[in-house]
């Protein structure tokens, strides 16, 4: 099987389990969302953006060392395993004596508690890295979906069944203990390692010299990333945090499902293609193909998606939706540039380039923070786009990247998807959201579903035009 073909094989098995992951986890979130009030809500997403934190520091690179390394013995994994398991452990303590009690001093309610509650995830999932690892070096992603259908159905019965019996928050804790530990124990029996107490002092060298600037740049990205809910939170509220991760909800369950699945497939695949930049510029170029059209469809109908699956009570929401759609396109691009250099050994130009954007993302967000929450967010979408133009521009003038034909292949899906929400716009005219939903909830259904199908008419019409020879080429790389 060429390398191109296995690639989309594993990204076909990567995305299937992630599609079913995602629609599983938002159904437990969509429940509680509707049992708890908005500000409540926001402190249960303060917990798990703490625990978001905590699984980029405990990565440590751990997982790419795996992926990158051209020979990989037994004393490299027990050496990476029992690293994972002391971070972890470092992690879970300072979670349950440290953050918790601080957290506790300055919002006294129910954020400690759960943070207590979910202490020992950093551990669990540092332990589970190493597993994972090993399955994504061998191109293995049958094994991984098949992990992760079976981990999310059973955390998704759990989270359902907490939530219908109205336990609110600690659904979403339930879940997610159910879903790491079965996740450890089925990875355990299908890499069939056998972990032992072996530690050796030069691997461990080894795995630090690579992984701390692997490191301290996921964390630097993660602080980036969610600067936008960190100062929000800080500035504005619970109330506004839980308003910008209801509205990002819809958008970032898009992206896990297409670009996590393509990002962990596309180490392996840079690090063993020689053209790695047109390789790169292959991969963007398919992302935003089925990307670029699925958020905007999201963002034309925010408002009608939010009622329909959360309720009246957040319709503010929606307008956050529709400001971060705008970001698609550096979206798809940004995913992968990390990988990219991480294949070329540029470790610590990944640490400079996440440096650099949260410190802008700081700068940025401190000033717009002031004009109100949609001001402050239309302005990182904006900083978004900045950002990664001037990374593709650092890759053009330092290994000559052809950028002028990396956007001329993204224009055309952009330029496709612009037809398409025209389409959007003129069928608007003629039946209105409201009218659909003065009917009935299933006028409303009726008229998503209308609309969905008239969209990938418009844009899959305009793609045969304007992508054909592309699809064609891609198509024929893949049965080689």
């Amino acid at each position: 099987m060429s390398l191109s073909r296995k690639t989309f094989s594993s990204s076909l098995w990567h995305t299937s389990a992630a599609v079913v992951e995602k629609i599983i986890s938002l159904s437990v979130y969509v429940l509680v969302a509707r049992q708890i009030g908005v500000e409540e809500f926001g402190h249960v997403v303060f917990c798990f953006l703490v625990l978001e934190f905590y699984n980029f520091m405990a990565g440590f690179g751990v997982k790419e060392n795996i992926i990158r390394t051209k020979s990989l013995s037994d004393t490299f994994i027990n050496t990476s395993f029992w690293i994972m398991f002391l971070i972890g452990g470092l992690l879970s303590t300072v979670t349950y004596f440290a953050i918790a009690p601080i957290v506790q001093s300055y919002s006294p309610g129910p954020m400690s508690e759960i943070l207590k509650t979910l202490s020992l995830i950093p551990i669990l999932s540092a332990i589970n890295t190493v597993f994972v690892g090993v399955l994504q070096r061998d191109f293995d992603y049958k094994k991984l979906a098949f992990r992760g259908v079976i981990s999310s159905g059973m955390s998704g019965l759990v989270g359902v069944s907490l939530a219908f019996n109205e336990f609110g928050a600690y659904a979403l804790v339930g879940a997610r203990y159910t879903y790491v530990l079965l996740n450890l124990l089925i990875l355990f029996i299908l890499t069939r390692l056998k972990i032992s107490l072996t530690f050796n002092i030069k691997e461990a060298k080894s795995i630090f010299r690579f992984g701390l600037p692997i490191m301290l740049s996921q964390a630097v990205s993660f602080l980036g990333g969610k600067s936008m809910e960190i100062i929000a939170v800080s500035a504005l509220g619970s109330v506004a945090l839980g308003l910008i991760d209801v509205g990002k909800k819809f958008i970032t369950t898009i992206y896990q499902m297409f670009l996590t699945p393509m990002n962990a497939v596309s180490l392996s695949y840079f690090s063993r293609v020689e053209e790695k930049f047109d390789a790169f510029t292959k991969i963007v170029t398919v992302v935003s193909f089925i990307l670029i059209p699925l958020i905007f469809t999201i963002g034309f109908y925010a408002e009608e998606l939010t009622f329909l699956f959360f309720g009246s009570g957040w319709l503010k929401s929606s307008l956050v939706t529709k400001l971060l759609a705008f970001g698609v396109l550096a979206s798809c691009s940004g995913w992968f540039i990390n990988n990219l250099l991480i294949s070329l050994n540029e470790v610590k130009l990944v640490l400079y380039f996440n440096i650099f954007t949260l410190c802008l993302n700081i700068m940025t967000a401190l000033i717009a923070v002031n004009f109100g929450l949609y001001v402050y967010i239309l302005s990182l979408v904006v900083l978004l786009s900045f950002t990664e133009g001037v990374k593709l521009w650092v890759l053009k003038v330092k290994y000559g990247f052809n950028l002028l034909q990396f956007i001329l292949q993204i224009i055309k899906p952009l330029t496709a998807a612009g037809f398409m929400v025209f389409a959007y716009y003129i069928s608007s005219l003629a039946l209105s959201s409201a009218e659909a939903i003065g009917q009935s909830m299933f006028g409303l259904l009726c008229y998503l579903f209308l609309n969905a199908l008239l969209g990938l008419f418009i844009y899959g019409s305009f793609c045969y035009v304007l992508f054909r020879r592309e699809i064609v080429f891609f198509v024929s790389e893949l049965k080689v």
